[in-house]
Parts: structure tokens; sequence; C-alpha cells
């Protein structure tokens, strides 16, 4: 359906004093009383209408949104339960939708599951690793450095891991040479993504800030830089800012050196790096 004229009424009650004013609306599936609308102070809103989406939406689903209107509507955004309704929408259209169009909504309803369980692990559970990676099932043990971030191990091999969540939140460079159960990066974003240890630590670098317990499974962020500067010089040349004033200092002295050689020497000679940066290795 096209995104509604609003020269018609909209066919919920709706306080605007409270939400907004409504910018746009459409119903999502024609005639199963759930509505998509945005408003001039946020997008993303859902509004629920219970007697008509009763066979789509369970009740436990809709307490995650706002009652309003004696019960009969129920109010969704992302704070207020908007995953919950999403994933049982998209549900109800795997099981009516075209070959065509399932791939996509597969897709769709791994990343709400991902997402809401940051939220609403109530109804989706907390994150854990999938049982299956890309090299095997994984052994029942597995250690969590922070919710979504997990070292796994398949027979004698360890790997690191990250949910969607997580993993969408890094930049490009560091997402190199991820794998997932549906296929490698840039191709497809999975559930989980994997790398192997010896490919993880641009990954790992990326995400020292946003969890800060990874500082626990690294010898010194030295070694990790000087291991980047080894095996990752690219990434290495982005993220650190010592590097970029080594590339200055190059471009009058020596054109021909290697910058990323330069600066793990730089590090050697502080501290003694070495290329062992995971403690767990």
């Amino acid at each position: 359906m096209s995104k509604a004229i609003l020269k018609q009424p909209v066919p919920f009650p709706f306080d605007e004093a409270e939400w907004g004013k409504i910018l746009w609306w459409e119903e999502v599936v024609e005639g199963i009383g759930i509505y998509e609308l945005e408003t001039d102070r946020d997008a993303g809103i859902y509004i629920a209408d219970k007697a008509k989406c009763a066979n789509i939406v369970s009740d436990t689903a809709l307490q995650y949104g706002t009652p309003y209107a004696g019960g009969q509507f129920f109010y969704f955004d992302y704070e207020n339960g908007r995953f919950v309704l999403l994933y049982e929408l998209y549900q109800y259209r795997l099981n009516i939708c075209t070959e065509e169009d399932k791939k996509d909504l597969e897709q769709e309803i791994m990343q709400t599951r991902a997402y809401g369980a940051e939220h609403f692990s109530s109804y989706f559970g907390a994150w854990k690793p999938q049982q299956l990676t890309p090299w095997g099932p994984r052994k029942t043990d597995y250690i969590e450095v922070d919710p979504g971030v997990w070292f796994v191990q398949v027979g004698e091999k360890w790997y690191f891991s990250i949910c969607t969540v997580h993993f969408d939140a890094l930049e490009d460079y560091a997402k190199a040479s991820a794998k997932g159960n549906c296929g490698s990066y840039p191709y497809f974003t999975c559930e989980d993504m994997y790398w192997e240890l010896e490919d993880c630590a641009p990954a790992i670098h990326a995400l020292l800030e946003q969890v800060p317990r990874l500082n626990r499974f690294i010898t010194s962020v030295d070694d990790l830089m000087y291991f980047l500067c080894e095996r990752f010089p690219a990434y290495a040349l982005i993220v650190n800012a010592g590097i970029q004033s080594l590339i200055q200092d190059k471009k009058q002295r020596n054109p021909n050196a290697d910058v990323s050689k330069l600066e793990a020497e730089r590090i050697t000679n502080k501290r003694g790096a070495t290329s062992n940066f995971l403690i767990m290795q």
C-alpha cells in the first residue's frame, strides 16, 4: 500500500498532543490492523488494533506496547516494544510471502530478533552464541567477554564471535575476514559473525572502547597495535594517530619507508611488543 493520504481520517485514535502530528501513515498489510506512521517528533511508530490483529500478534507481544483507548489500541516505538511487534508481524508475513521474498524476510526476522534481544530479553532471550558455526558445531562451553561478544571453540580451535548488533556498529575496515553461517562479509551479515583468531585483531581493536572487558583478553594495546602493523598495515594506518604523524615525517625524509613497519619498530623499542597479543592463544 502507498503511504496514506493525510486528507483521509486515520483509522485509529491518536493523541497528537502527546505523540506528535502525523505526517504519514499506512497499514502495513491491508486488513490486519497494524499501522506504521511518522510524526513530526519520531519515525518508526506502529499502532496495533487489538481486535483486528488478534490472529497475528499475541497478547504477550501486545504487553510490550503502550495500551490506550481502553486497551483497544497499542502504541509501539523503539523503546516501547517495536521489535517485539515487528518480529511477530514478520513471522506472519513469512507465512504468506512469495518464494522470492522469503530470503529478505528471514533476514529481517534475524535482525529483529538480534536487536530485540538487546532491549527485550524477557521476550527474545539473552544473546547467546549460535550452536552452529561456519566450521561446525561449537563446544557447549564458551567464553562470554560481554553480552554479544564471545570466544567459542570448535574442536580444538578457538574463534572470536560477535552478534550482528555489535557487528553492524563496526566500520567496514574492521569487518574484514568475518564469516557467518549464511556466508562471508560483505556479501552476508548473519546472526553471529566469526573470525579466526589470527584475523580478529581489527575487530577487537575497533571494539575496545565499546567493550572494555576485551582488554582482559589482550596482553596490551601496544601488542595489539604491533600485530596490526605487522599483519594489517592498511588498518593500522587508518586507526593509529601516531602512524599518521609518521606519514607526514616519511614524506619529508624517506618516501620509500614502510610506515607500518616504522610504527611496529617504535612500539617494539618502547616495550618489546610481540605478535602474540591474545592472552588465550
